[in-house]
């Protein structure tokens, strides 16, 4: 069915309309990109700035998490970009109705304010404002002083030698099994806990802190791994077992022979207070360290109907406070570039979408402008020309005139002859076009 005369005077001039179009988007796009380069170095600059500090309080987390059995979070540059994507569950803008955020239970648990959500990610807990928990050293020494307490049951002698006297005629003095499996589980267990504090050596060796106070702190809690505890657990480890070579045959012999002799073994009253010693000066180290790494990674308070800051401190408000510089609504660079390259991508789907729809509509009205202003005869001159056919019935359209019906008498390189005058007042720059309809 033909189209009507509005309908062709539209699609014909959406057609020629069209490579100005793309090319107003490519120049705003190639501005914009300017503009998101400039904006990608000022958010690579903050990122530089944000990336040591957030791995100075991963750091200071990943050691406390060891001492007090809390597991804290931390986040990457791709949580970051999540963030400022507004990926749903990303960390600093909650988004998800169905997953609990204690602070937001009034918003149904959506962030909607300007500034980072700060009490979640950013002080070390998860989306639901928690923590897991995982081992930590207190566990192994607890459980080394609770053997050690066992061990008072018996006698230092029994303890020595790893043996008892049955007592019963003859007397024999044969192996104690309680005593034996005693040893071997704190053994174990000191083992574990020696493995256990390397391993917390290693996290604080690999911090590095150009704070003095803090740097001070790092040395001490280092001096009282390497030069405190190990030292002592490596002592009693490298005991002897048991020592048996008392002599004696008899209960009486046995029961009344000096443990003394038979010293240092692991189980001897003496060795057993040295490690219980050792062990009790290292909790009440622990206790410190937990206080210096608390105060050092600080805390943040931030109030839920505005999103301001109530207060912050240490590590944890530093941090905050160079995200800001990315992740703020109002002038976060990384906001900032995410909206910028959404433009840019918006704008590449609006040339594409032009350049689809013109093809579509040259496919149902094949259209070309004028190459030059009619001149008063049945001659004019077309940007393409390969469009037309002798016989075609075509019109001429221009902004502000009427449409005109002709049939094509001939076409010769990029000239049309109609069969009737096309007056000088149809001009390329009123979009004077020419076009057929193919429906």
């Amino acid at each position: 069915m033909p189209l009507s005369k509005d309908d062709r005077i539209a699609f014909s001039l959406q057609i020629v309309n069209a490579d100005a179009q793309v090319k107003g988007i490519d120049l705003a796009k190639a501005q914009l990109q300017a503009e998101i380069e400039k904006l990608q170095k000022l958010d690579t600059a903050n990122k530089n700035l944000f990336d040591p500090y957030n791995i100075l309080t991963n750091s200071y987390q990943a050691e406390i998490n060891l001492l007090d059995g809390i597991l804290r979070t931390t986040f990457t540059e791709q949580d970051i970009q999540n963030s400022a994507n507004k990926t749903v569950g990303n960390f600093f803008y909650p988004n998800v109705l169905t997953v609990t955020v204690p602070s937001l239970a009034a918003t149904n648990n959506i962030w909607t304010k300007i500034k980072p959500f700060a009490l979640g990610y950013a002080i070390g807990k998860n989306y639901s404002e928690g923590n897991g928990t995982i081992q930590k050293e207190g566990d192994l020494i607890t459980t080394a002083l609770g053997y050690i307490t066992a061990a008072g049951a018996n006698t230092d002698i029994e303890n020595t030698t790893g043996q008892q006297c049955t007592g019963t005629p003859p007397d024999t003095i044969v192996t104690f099994p309680a005593v034996q499996t005693l040893k071997t589980d704190l053994v174990n267990n000191i083992n574990a806990l020696k493995t256990f504090i390397l391993n917390e050596a290693t996290v604080i060796s690999a911090i590095v802190d150009s704070d003095p106070t803090r740097s001070a702190q790092n040395t001490a809690a280092l001096n009282d791994i390497n030069n405190v505890i190990i030292p002592a657990l490596n002592l009693w480890l490298g005991y002897v077992d048991f020592n048996t070579s008392h002599g004696q045959t008899t209960c009486a012999g046995f029961n009344g022979y000096n443990a003394n002799l038979l010293a240092p073994t692991k189980l001897h009253s003496v060795q057993l207070a040295a490690l219980q010693s050792a062990l009790t000066a290292r909790s009440a180290f622990i206790t410190t360290r937990i206080g210096q790494l608390t105060a050092n990674l600080g805390n943040i308070s931030q109030d839920i109907s505005t999103g301001e800051l109530i207060s912050s401190s240490g590590l944890y408000g530093q941090r905050y406070n160079f995200l800001l510089l990315r992740l703020n609504l109002l002038g976060g660079t990384l906001n900032q570039l995410v909206t910028m390259q959404n433009g840019s991508a918006g704008q590449g789907s609006m040339r594409a979408n032009i350049l689809n729809n013109k093809a579509i509509y040259m496919s149902i009205v094949p259209t070309s402008i004028l190459a030059a202003p009619g001149n008063g005869t049945a001659t004019i001159n077309v940007v393409n020309a390969s469009l037309f056919a002798p016989g075609d019935t075509v019109w001429i359209m221009a902004e502000g005139q009427e449409e005109l019906q002709r049939g094509i008498k001939s076409v010769a390189g990029t000239l049309v002859v109609l069969n009737d005058i096309i007056p000088a007042k149809y001009r390329p720059g009123e979009k004077a076009r020419i076009y057929k309809d193919l429906t």
